[in-house]
């Protein structure tokens, strides 16, 4: 392309594209780019779907369900963890919901809820193995329940938890009641 003068070189200077091509970028070439991008990014996301499965638990989950509560932030006050013979009955009983993410065949978290009247629920517990928190289990798991509520009869959740987990409770979009030790939360699913 000849130049005519000294201004129309520098100013095409300024606004050709780094990428060399024959032809000008277009809005075409963007969208292009856009959507191979998300074609990539859908692809991780389904290759972490095949990787973690999430089903209801049963007794033979016990032991591992167990493990993944005795934690900390799940401590009572009186300083004892959920009993086996407690949580057996969330596993057994048909009135509660209980989940499990299962990362390579390893059940890395747990949902337990509750059902109660007017089409609500307790949940008592989600928690995520220790080293697994920080990617993401614990909201994948809290979203397929969300996502699935309706299908237990499930409109709306209740829950307490402590002020470490409001975050992750506010981030989700739950209703964060005040309160100094304990913080109730609520999220309508319909």
């Amino acid at each position: 392309m000849p130049f005519n003068n000294r201004f129309a070189k520098q100013n095409y200077a300024f606004t050709r594209s780094p990428i060399r091509t024959e032809k000008p970028l277009t809005s075409d070439w963007f969208l292009h780019a856009h959507f191979a991008i998300r074609r990539r990014f859908t692809d991780l996301i389904d290759s972490m779907a095949q990787q973690s499965r999430i089903r209801r638990l049963i007794l033979d989950d016990l032991t591992r369900t167990i493990e993944i509560l005795h934690q900390d932030p799940l401590r009572y006050s009186d300083g004892n963890y959920p009993e086996a013979g407690w949580i057996s009955h969330f596993l057994t009983d048909d009135r509660c919901v209980s989940l499990g993410l299962f990362h390579n065949d390893d059940m890395v978290a747990v949902l337990i809820t509750e059902k109660l009247s007017l089409n609500g629920c307790l949940m008592w517990f989600i928690a995520v193995d220790q080293q697994k928190q920080g990617s993401g289990f614990g909201t994948e798991l809290l979203r397929y329940f969300e996502k699935h509520a309706g299908d237990y009869g499930i409109e709306w959740v209740f829950l307490n938890a402590t002020k470490n987990s409001l975050d992750f409770y506010r981030k989700n979009e739950y209703i964060t009641g005040n309160s100094a030790a304990v913080y109730e939360h609520y999220k309508d699913l319909k």
